[in-house]
Order: C-alpha cells, then sequence, then structure tokens
C-alpha cells in the first residue's frame, strides 16, 4: 500500500486562500513519495465553539504509515487523535497573541503538540509559535500575478457588511473624498445602513454580489486603493488578491495579511484621521504605490510561482524527518 499524505484541514479549506500551502504539501509529497489526498470533502460535526472559531471531528480511522495534515488543535479534535495515537502530521494554524487571558488558554493547548510541525499563515501566527518553542513554518497565502489597469477609477470596499468588518469607515473615507468614486462589494446585515448611508453621500456604488470571479478581479485591478478596514481578520486574503493586481492596500493593523505590507498602509481601525491621512496619501501618488504594491507582492512571495513554496517544502521535509525519528525512539 503507498503511503498517503492525507489532507483533513476544515470544511472550508477548499478557499483559495490555501492554495499556497496545498501546493506546498503537493512539492512534500512528491519529494518524500507519498500520494496526496484530500479528505476536504468528508462530512465534518460541530463540537463546539471557541470563540468565533467551531470546532470539528470527522469519522476516519488513522493509519501509521500515513501523514496527515490538519486544523489547529484548538478547532480540531483530529489533532487531538493524532497525537494520543503518536501519528505523524502537520498542523495549520491562525492563531496569534491578542494581549488577554485566551492567550494563556492558547498556550496551553499547544503545550502537548511541541515536536510537532506547524504551519503558519501570518507573520504574527509565526512568531506567536517562535515564542513558545513550536517550529513553525510560514507559508503566505498566495495567488498568480495579474495586470492591473493602467488607469484607475475607484476606491474599493470588498467584504462582508458585518460590524467586525467595520465598513462604517469605507464609507467614512467616502464622506471625506467626494470628489472620488467608492465601490463597495458585499451584503450582511448592515446593508441597509450601508444602502441609506450610500444614497446620501452620492459617490458610493453598492453591489451586493459579484458571480463571477473574473469580475471581481476586474473591480481589484481598476480600483486606485482596496480598504480593507476590519476591526480583526486572522488572514484576509483580499489583501493578497489586490497586491496581485498591483493595487495599493490600506488594511487595519488587525487583519493578519498586514503583516506583509509597508508600515505607510496600515492603520489604526479606530483612528479616523489616521485613515483619512493615510487615504490621501495613497491617491496623491496612485504610479508610485502601484509599483509599491508590485514591489510587496513579489517580495513578501505572496506569488504562488515564487520558489519559496518548493523551499517551504523542503524544511517542512526536515521537519517531519525529525518527528519521525522521535517517534520511532
Amino acid at each position: 500500500m503507498k503511503h498517503k499524505l492525507v489532507d483533513v484541514l476544515g470544511p472550508h479549506s477548499g478557499h483559495p486562500v490555501y492554495t499556497a500551502l496545498r501546493q506546498v504539501m503537493l512539492h512534500l509529497a512528491q519529494e518524500i513519495g507519498f500520494e496526496y489526498v484530500s479528505l476536504v470533502g468528508l462530512k465534518r460535526h460541530c463540537l463546539f465553539n471557541f470563540r468565533t472559531n467551531a470546532a470539528y471531528y470527522t469519522s476516519f480511522e488513522p493509519e501509521r504509515n500515513n501523514v496527515y495534515l490538519t486544523n489547529t488543535n484548538l478547532s480540531c479534535l483530529e489533532s487531538w487523535k493524532l497525537l494520543v495515537q503518536n501519528m505523524p502530521m502537520v498542523i495549520v494554524d491562525e492563531y496569534f497573541e491578542r494581549g488577554s487571558r485566551i492567550d494563556t488558554l492558547a498556550k496551553l493547548l499547544f503545550r502537548p503538540f511541541r515536536g510537532i510541525p506547524f504551519i503558519s499563515m501570518t507573520k504574527r501566527t509565526h512568531r506567536f509559535h517562535g515564542s513558545m518553542g513550536i517550529e513553525s513554518i510560514l507559508i503566505p497565502p498566495a495567488k498568480k500575478k495579474i495586470t492591473g489597469a493602467k488607469k484607475r477609477s475607484h476606491v474599493l470596499y470588498l467584504g462582508r457588511l458585518v460590524n467586525s468588518k467595520n465598513p462604517m469607515l469605507f464609507l467614512e473615507l467616502a464622506r471625506q473624498f467626494r470628489n472620488e468614486k467608492f465601490v463597495m462589494i458585499g451584503k450582511g446585515p448592515l446593508a441597509e445602513k450601508v444602502a441609506a448611508i450610500a444614497g446620501e453621500l452620492g459617490n458610493v456604488r453598492l453591489i451586493p454580489f459579484v458571480e463571477k470571479l473574473d469580475d471581481i478581479y476586474g473591480h481589484l485591478a481598476n480600483a486606485k486603493l482596496l480598504v480593507q478596514p476590519a476591526f480583526r481578520d486572522p488572514i484576509g486574503f483580499v489583501v493578497v488578491e489586490a497586491l496581485s493586481a498591483q493595487t495599493p492596500v490600506l488594511a487595519s493593523r488587525g487583519v493578519g495579511t498586514s503583516d506583509y505590507l509597508p508600515a505607510e498602509w496600515i492603520a489604526d481601525p479606530a483612528n479616523r484621521d489616521e485613515w483619512v491621512a493615510k487615504t490621501q496619501k495613497i491617491l496623491s501618488n496612485i504610479e508610485q504605490n502601484a509599483r509599491l504594491a508590485e514591489t510587496t507582492f513579489e517580495k513578501e512571495h505572496l506569488d504562488i510561482d515564487d520558489p519559496y513554496f518548493r523551499q517551504a517544502a523542503g524544511k517542512l521535509q526536515l521537519a517531519l524527518k525529525k518527528r519521525w525519528q522521535h517517534l520511532k525512539s
């Protein structure tokens, strides 16, 4: 029977934010001579909520000659089952230190998993793992580069219309820059309130839903600026999507992918004046900031064709080798 690298990540792991991760897994499977198998389609059952994350389990019987790619032990029962049975595994985690009591609980839950290779998708998660002595490999979310428009038309918001995403700050920017066109793509509980304010302002176009992915990228490629004002988002893949089209991004420091942005493109989600000032600076020189977006996309290894991901597979192979030696001893 051929050995397998088995992907048992969560039910939403078909999202393109995981594309780079799966590319690394395919590289790894080739290097160690394993077959890569995904169990994402299996039915999963929710056990409890850990803050905003649901916890899941899937009924499957682990085999000792396989390696398992699983979600964080903070929300995935499979990782504990694999730990108890001493199965080789790799854990994908998005948790980062929040400066609250829950950090203490998280550190206690991570302690039994030291010695197991972890994958971090943001720099802040990578640092958090390092602070606990966990061997962490940084695999940033990535996608293919597309060509942005030479002449750009609007400032863009792309996300759900919920309080945590902070869409009202985007509308405040529209109020401050009345000569600019603003586009909001998304729907949610705040849709009616957003529509009322947008109607009052007159320079905001609302698009509840975009069916084709190419149309979304069209909006990104034609944007002067993407605004990502969420109070908190573990990753925030739309930042990577914008950079892939050479579109500048102004993001909240509560967004995980803000770790990949220049300091002048990061703002406090509660500081309106900072957002206004930084928006003004970006819009005053679109061409220069478009070049910076392209440079950032390349420098931070956000291009799916970057050799960085094959190198990451090599690091992961070495980490697994150490784990195998430990399990045999």
